[in-house]
């Protein structure tokens, strides 16, 4: 698919004054992001076990997971909910390997989802109703409302990579998840039609023809323009949340993706991925002032997400900044762990794995995540539970922007009225979570730092976000391209707050000036606090460690024998490299947790103001 990105015509400000997809924030179900599900009584499990593997046209077996039987199993899941939603029916779908050990099935989900299972059925008090194949449960919902029918589409068989742009994909499976909704009608592919017919189901329609050009052209005027799903035809994944709400699923740059986000209209959320290309994704969504939501390998959104908009506040562990000792240090740094929009990352394979949230290291030094934890307050409590409860008292959670887009590239194609609106209408939805999670740090990637549009989308924030410590920003590419350069930007009272741009990166395989291995980014911080202190100041600084690089121990003198590669045997990734680089730092180089250094530099920069704030945020934290 080739990228295209739209020019802004005078046709824009047509659909500006009608746009229906942004809700005036008031109620607390205003500021949600991800759609409203109501809760289950009862829920049947589906298993990988049950989905037969296929190949495709070159004769590559297909991981099982990109399967026709998912398909099914997935938009029962999402029927059941859209029923469920509706008051007619009280059952909902888990797809998953509960009760089975990973390795069941290959590359099956993460035992986080079945751990999530657990969890969520305690919240929600929900009966099991046990185990299915995908048939079995479409047999056991034939006549119960829950679909009409069938709808046929033709399973993407183009050779190629997944959540790639693969020459001559078939697409119904996205024209087919867009009218499920609709009709009620279960996604069937061709080699399955003859079973679901022996169950004496109903062809609603056949799209197996159809394109989401087609689609677009026919059915827009019907579906949700709050939300989109973009989505790879290959994958289930994501589907029983559009099928619930009625979403359009496209792929691709190309059109009708552009024209489908110029009919949403400004302040909508686009759910999954969109490809490669992921700047270009991302700035072509942020133009039409809309929010990518990453979760395109998540599962089970539906469920795991039911009945979230009823859960209280759940504060995570505060920062006292009355307690920094600063006759201690004057020279400090903080580690940020990157990829932090990455809802499915954190519902999969986060809180387990031994390179991130289970670390045996994590917890023994300073260290800062970029989490989406507003995110999983409405999309996964499970997960945002388990990170409360295991939470270490020396780990920041920095807000990590609500979603993925760039800041200074949101609403670019909008009148400049109507991308202030949507800056400070995200911000104050912001907010709410942060409050509700009593964090106070917060993350943004902009396409370009340096520029008029991210300055302004910096105060925006800085007024909306009530208690705000700072903010920590990143370029695009390269990551540390601010060079730990500071912006200060008021608050709402006219206090001056940081945002602070990354200095360095860990990253592995990536030569450049300020990133690469631990062992050269730790010399570059011993040189920084040198320099510091024969020019008789400060040195303040903080590094992003890059989540999908991987690393190998070397104590020798050659810094790049350290590059590895992510998940080779032997490698390392995430918090132990990070404590390599510590480990080589001067003893005069203290390493400090994200939202101290904040503190740190508020204080250099206004000292009797900064004093004042900490002791107005104690009396806060008291009441």
């Amino acid at each position: 698919m080739k990228q295209f990105f739209p020019d802004f015509t005078s046709a824009c400000l047509a659909w500006l004054a009608a746009a229906t997809t942004v809700v005036a924030a008031g109620t607390p179900d205003d500021f949600r992001w991800w759609p409203t599900q109501k809760a289950p009584r009862v829920v049947a499990r589906t298993s990988y076990l049950h989905f037969q593997p296929v190949t495709n046209s070159a004769g590559v077996a297909l991981d099982v997971g990109l399967s026709p039987d998912h398909m099914l199993a997935t938009s029962l899941a999402g029927l059941t909910a859209l029923a469920v939603n509706e008051g007619r029916f009280d059952e909902m779908v888990f797809v998953g390997l509960v009760d089975h050990a990973r390795q069941a099935a290959k590359n099956g989900p993460p035992r986080e989802y079945a751990v999530g299972y657990e969890e969520t059925r305690k919240r929600l008090r929900f009966k099991d109703a046990g185990v299915f194949s995908p048939m079995q449960l479409l047999a056991r919902y034939k006549d119960k409302g829950v679909y009409d029918g069938y709808i046929l589409y033709r399973f993407d068989r183009s050779p190629g990579d997944v959540t790639s742009f693969r020459t001559n994909c078939n697409e119904s499976v996205n024209v087919a998840t867009s009218l499920a909704g609709l009709m009620r009608g279960v996604l069937v592919s061709e080699e399955q039609e003859a079973a679901v017919q022996q169950l004496g189901l109903k062809r609603l329609m056949d799209v197996r023809d159809k394109t989401e050009r087609w689609l677009f052209d026919t059915y827009h005027g019907k579906l949700n323009r709050r939300h989109l799903l973009t989505q790879d035809p290959l994958m289930a994944n994501n589907r029983d949340m559009a099928i619930a709400h009625r979403m359009m699923v496209v792929y691709g740059l190309d059109q009708p993706t552009p024209e489908a986000y110029e009919w949403m209209g400004p302040g909508g959320y686009v759910l999954g991925w969109n490809g490669p290309d992921e700047g270009g994704a991302i700035d072509q969504m942020s133009k039409w002032g809309l929010i990518m939501l990453p979760s395109n390998w998540a599962i089970n959104l539906a469920l795991f997400s039911a009945g979230s908009e009823t859960l209280p506040g759940r504060p995570f562990k505060p920062f006292d900044a009355a307690r920094i000792d600063w006759a201690g240090a004057t020279n400090t740094v903080a580690f940020i762990m990157s990829d932090g929009d990455n809802v499915q990352w954190l519902m999969g394979d986060f809180c387990l794995n031994p390179n991130y949230w289970a670390a045996p290291e994590h917890g023994r030094f300073p260290m800062g995540w970029g989490l989406p934890y507003a995110c999983l307050d409405q999309l996964a409590p499970a997960t945002y539970d388990r990170l409360r409860r295991t939470q270490p008292g020396n780990a920041t959670l920095n807000q990590h922007a609500g979603g993925y887009f760039f800041p200074d590239r949101l609403g670019s194609l909008l009148s400049p009225e109507a991308r202030r609106d949507v800056l400070e209408r995200h911000a104050r939805r912001v907010n709410h979570f942060m409050k509700r999670a009593g964090l106070y740090t917060y993350m943004f990637i902009c396409y370009d730092l340096d520029s008029p549009a991210s300055a302004e989308a910096f105060s925006i924030f800085a007024r909306e976000i009530e208690g705000l410590t700072g903010m920590f920003a990143i370029q695009y590419a390269p990551y540390e391209a601010g060079d730990g350069k500071v912006y200060w930007v008021k608050n709402k009272a006219g206090v001056e707050i940081p945002v602070v741009t990354a200095k360095y990166c860990i990253w592995a395989n990536l030569d450049q000036a300020r990133s690469g291995t631990p062992a050269k980014i730790a010399r570059l911080l011993n040189e920084d606090t040198r320099r510091a202190a024969g020019e008789g100041r400060p040195s303040l600084s903080w590094v992003m460690t890059h989540a999908w690089s991987g690393f190998v121990r070397h104590d020798g003198p050659d810094e790049k024998a350290e590059n590895g590669q992510y998940l080779a045997p032997g490698s390392a990734a995430g918090v132990l490299p990070t404590r390599w680089c510590l480990d080589r730092l001067d003893k005069g180089l203290k390493v400090v947790t994200p939202e101290e250094l904040l503190w740190r530099f508020r204080m250099a920069h206004d000292p009797a103001g900064t004093q004042a704030a900490i002791k107005a945020a104690k009396r806060k934290d008291a009441r």
